[in-house]
């Protein structure tokens, strides 16, 4: 390190960059850090700040510290920024190009201490053939170390993967293992796939069973059908599915005809003909006509929310006990993360779904006693606002001061014009005609303004009083309780709020429903007028019925029947019982510790059953 003298007499406040690329030892970071300090001390400069970071330097925008000390730069935290070399502080041309107008603005200084002095405006030309030079360097780098993994990818000299894969371990390099365990609950979703079990069955049985991702938690049914799609199965890799493209700084997917299959790269969990064949079951079920076909389809739509998450409600379509099968809406988050249990707070949702028709049902219901309420002739909702309206009408000072405003604003045109006949009369000189007609035009236009904004307030007061009075006009003529039972009423409202403890809030848009805007009292809350909590009974029937469908399954697994198939524990419970409500109660039980599956897969009982689980 060289020390120049004459910086020692700067009195300045410095900071330091220090980068490392993560290719290279962390140690030379460390001695960055050190050398940096010791220029600061060596010199008697005041060290505010040291900037670290282990990142590339072929772009700042992933660089955190980088940003950091351009933010501080510009709230003038420091005068001078110490590097040890100027690919330190980038390799790209862009930025370091932007790198100087943003030092040269902030009137910053940058100090090299392997060159011994400041970068000055004078040696730009060579600083930027430099950092051309480091900018081509790096650039070479990368495409050495693209074709060192092109030629590995052609000579199929092994896969070295980073990240943990489901069903394998690592145990070296391009050496792996099959995890036995993992494996198993694999080659058990294989089976379940052949046996016509959709991914979310799949999902569900094999959480039972114990397969969890390295988080903890549930792999859900997206997860498995990407496992089961993966060449991976049967011991063959995929590569160069991407490119990185070093100028535009991003991983490029490449046509499947460019793609490298590397067969044997791992050891197999199952045989080729085993995938190909799943591979037949699974592309068989896809229906891309289906796509998105619910979105915002229907009335209800956007309206319902979760009271317990605030999620949106979703539509599916549910078979139940006798056969039929109805639309039934359920939290988005439930549907997506299953239910929420006590090992994984935060996860999930247990709010319960509604049955699009007894919903409708309701919603009419419910409407039709509180819009007797809102439109109640003497005392409904139309009759109390217009009471408002014409009291802050008769009561507003506003009117009085409009017409004392327009009569100020009358009498200054008048001066205008009086001053102009003087003007052509020569009765004043031009300069003084401009003094005054100046100061004129002034308050006329402030007039002008005050007069406007007083007309608005007035005007809105009547215009609510006019619709409200038309509104009145066509309640007397139209039969709006015979509304509030039709569909036409889900245009009034604004969401239903499904709750978790067997109510449903109905809250009304009441601009929609009045055609109110602007409407503020303290005498009067609106709010509570546009919303309503009722009762849900579906919530209560379905409790009853599960209950009793779970005491007889606990029953039946009691008895020792714990190796039977869902739909043989269907048939045990009624002929209108689905084997998805099997895996329902079943879950609910596994849930309260009361049946587990042995190591066999049987089930067995391990506690007592109670009601209300």
């Amino acid at each position: 390190m060289m020390i120049n003298e004459k910086y020692k007499g700067l009195n300045l406040r410095a900071v330091t960059y220090n980068r490392c690329s993560t290719d290279e030892q962390e140690s030379a970071l460390e001695v960055q850090i050190s050398q940096s300090a010791d220029i600061c001390r060596a010199y008697g400069w005041t060290l505010i700040e040291q900037y670290i970071e282990l990142e590339s330097g072929r772009s700042t925008e992933n660089r955190s510290r980088y940003l950091d000390m351009i933010a501080d730069m510009k709230k003038n935290k420091f005068d001078v920024i110490i590097i040890k070399s100027l690919d330190r502080l980038t390799r790209s041309t862009k930025d370091w190009n932007d790198f100087q107008q943003e030092m040269f603005e902030n009137k910053k200084r940058l100090y090299i201490y392997m060159e011994g002095s400041f970068f000055e405006l004078s040696q730009q030309f060579m600083y930027n053939i430099k950092n051309s030079f480091d900018s081509y360097f790096s650039k070479q780098l990368s495409e050495k170390l693209k074709n060192s993994h092109k030629n590995r990818q052609d000579n199929l000299s092994g896969v070295n993967i980073s990240r943990k894969m489901f069903g394998w371990d690592k145990v070296g390099k391009n050496e792996y293992v099959v995890n036995e365990q993992e494996a198993g609950y694999i080659r058990y979703a294989v089976q379940m796939l052949k046996e016509g079990h959709g991914f979310y069955s799949i999902s569900q049985r094999l959480y039972e069973m114990g397969a969890r991702n390295t988080l903890g938690k549930p792999i859900q049914a997206s997860v498995w059908r990407q496992m089961c799609l993966s060449p991976k199965l049967y011991g063959c890799f995929v590569m160069r599915k991407t490119v990185h493209n070093f100028e535009l700084r991003r991983n490029e997917l490449q046509p499947p005809e460019n793609w490298i299959y590397y067969e044997n790269a791992l050891p197999p969990i199952i045989s080729k003909q085993d995938f190909t064949e799943i591979q037949t079951i699974i592309k068989s079920r896809f229906k891309p006509d289906c796509r998105s076909a619910y979105s915002g389809k229907y009335p209800l739509s956007g309206k319902i929310v979760c009271g317990c998450c605030g999620t949106p409600f979703h539509r599916l379509i549910s078979t139940f006990h006798n056969g039929d099968k109805a639309a039934m809406w359920k939290c988005g988050k439930a549907q997506r993360e299953g239910r929420e249990k006590a090992e994984r707070l935060g996860y999930g949702c247990n709010c319960e779904c509604v049955r699009e028709d007894k919903l409708m049902e309701l919603i009419g219901e419910a409407s039709e006693k509180q819009f007797a309420v809102l439109f109640d002739s003497n005392n409904g909702i139309i009759e109390r606002c217009l009471k408002i309206i014409r009291k802050a009408i008769k009561e507003s000072s506003s009117t009085a001061k409009l017409d004392k405003l327009k009569a100020e604003y009358t009498r200054q045109i008048e001066r205008k014009e009086f001053f102009l006949d003087k003007l052509v009369d020569g009765l004043i000189s031009e300069s003084d005609f401009k003094l005054k007609n100046d100061k004129l035009s002034v308050d006329i236009k402030r007039l002008s303004v005050e007069i406007a904004v007083l007309e608005a307030d007035l005007s809105n007061l009547t215009d609510n009083e006019k619709r409200l009075e038309r509104i009145k006009e066509a309640l007397e003529n139209t039969d709006i309780i015979a509304q509030a039972k039709g569909s036409a009423v889900l245009g009034k409202i604004e969401k239903i709020i499904v709750n978790n403890d067997a109510t449903v809030t109905i809250v009304y848009d009441k601009y929609k429903l009045i055609g109110l805007k602007h409407l503020q009292n303290e005498d009067i809350d609106l709010g509570n007028l546009f919303s309503v909590t009722v009762p849900y009974s579906g919530f209560a029937e379905k409790k009853a019925r599960t209950g009793d469908e779970k005491k007889r399954l606990y029953e039946i697994i009691k008895s020792g029947k714990g190796d039977l198939t869902y739909n043989e524990y269907a048939e045990l419970l009624g002929e209108n019982v689905t084997k998805k409500h099997v895996a329902s109660r079943l879950r609910q039980l596994i849930k309260a510790d009361i049946v587990r599956r042995n190591e066999e897969g049987l089930l067995v009982v391990t506690g007592e059953y109670r009601d209300g689980i």
